[in-house]
């Protein structure tokens, strides 16, 4: 794997290096699950919130001027996120990164299908009730707010963690 950190600054960078251990210890990080960890980012991501993960370059991107502290509480606290800092925003793109693989190899739905918006009125509901607006948005942020949630210790109603399951999210426990 391919490390390239020099634009985070201290506090930045042990987030990161907390979100991936909280990754690693729970679940392990394996070799396909990331080639590179960088800064730069790559062209179809942009100004990613905090950190994005690169299905097709198997890449992590963190945002060196994300916002952190403060301003992703309030996010967090608003309901729009389900985790509160930067190491929770690591945890969600390594679930995109467990998941994506494992969407690629097995029956369960595929990636353009977790892309859509196939949420109905009801699981939106419950969704941004229960977990983040974020998660509301499709399959994709779905499973990566919730597993991300999880390692964060927060706790799901059975019928979150049946949808979870159902959209093929990776085994997770906190």
């Amino acid at each position: 794997m391919s490390v390239n950190l020099g634009e985070l600054d201290d506090d930045r960078t042990n987030d990161v290096i907390e979100g991936l251990q909280t990754v690693d210890d729970v679940m392990g990080i394996e070799e396909g699950d990331m080639f590179s960890l960088t800064t730069n980012p790559p062209d179809d991501v942009g100004g990613a919130a905090g950190a994005a993960f690169h299905s097709g370059t198997r890449t992590l991107y963190v945002n060196p001027d994300a916002a952190t502290g403060e301003d992703r509480r309030a996010d967090f606290e608003a309901g729009f996120l389900s985790t509160p800092d930067q190491q929770g925003n690591i945890m969600h793109e390594m679930i995109h990164s467990k998941h994506s693989s494992a969407a690629l190899s097995n029956d369960g739905p595929s990636l353009d299908e977790l892309r859509e918006d196939n949420f109905d009125s009801d699981e939106k509901e419950m969704i941004r009730e229960e977990v983040s607006d974020y998660a509301a948005t499709n399959g994709m942020e779905f499973v990566a707010e919730v597993g991300a949630g999880v390692l964060s210790g927060q706790e799901y109603s059975d019928d979150v963690m049946e949808l979870y399951d159902d959209l093929g999210g990776p085994e997770v426990e906190a």
